[in-house]
């Protein structure tokens, strides 16, 4: 657990991103539901350019997700689709040219506590956070060492009828 702190040193870039599910799926609304995906992207060079900042050594490389956040991803205008399956993960594809994207199922499991400031931050690594990493190595992706730097984008996720307003 002491070597996963190190992951969240003590900044951690975190951002949040709403994501509106929509029950049904009338033309118009799916539209609009597309367009908004791609403000996911925004997000995620966000927490990049953060990175670079913070390790001085370049933006993130690694995008760790869960398997139920694959669709939205997948639906992501710049993601190119190349499956390779490892133990304990698989690499979905690259995003932008930029990332690679790997589906972790057991990320889940784990919890970590960081300090900003002088108050514990913690972050639950759940069924709902995007991790945007810098790894020194992108082939270790289980090698906690092998992390220089990680950001949370975190997926607020509202199912709502196409009669919602």
């Amino acid at each position: 657990m002491k070597k996963l702190k190190k992951f969240l040193s003590t900044h951690v870039p975190h951002v949040t991103w709403e994501y509106e599910v929509p029950l049904s799926t009338p033309e118009r609304f799916h539209g609009e539901q597309e367009d908004w995906n791609q403000t996911l992207m925004t997000k995620i060079n966000q927490i990049s350019a953060m990175i670079s900042k913070d390790s001085m050594r370049g933006g993130a490389n690694v995008i760790l997700i869960p398997s139920h956040l694959v669709g939205l991803i997948q639906s992501l205008l710049y993601m190119n689709v190349n499956i390779v399956k490892y133990k304990g993960y698989y690499i979905f594809g690259a995003l932008a040219g930029r990332y690679r994207v790997c589906v972790v199922p057991k990320i889940t499991k784990i919890k970590w506590e960081s300090y900003i400031g002088v108050q514990p931050n913690t972050i639950d690594i759940d069924e709902n956070k995007i991790f945007v990493c810098r790894l020194k190595d992108v082939d270790k992706i289980l090698d906690v060492d092998n992390y220089e730097k990680v950001g949370v984008v975190d997926v607020k996720i509202q199912y709502k009828s196409s009669t919602d307003k």
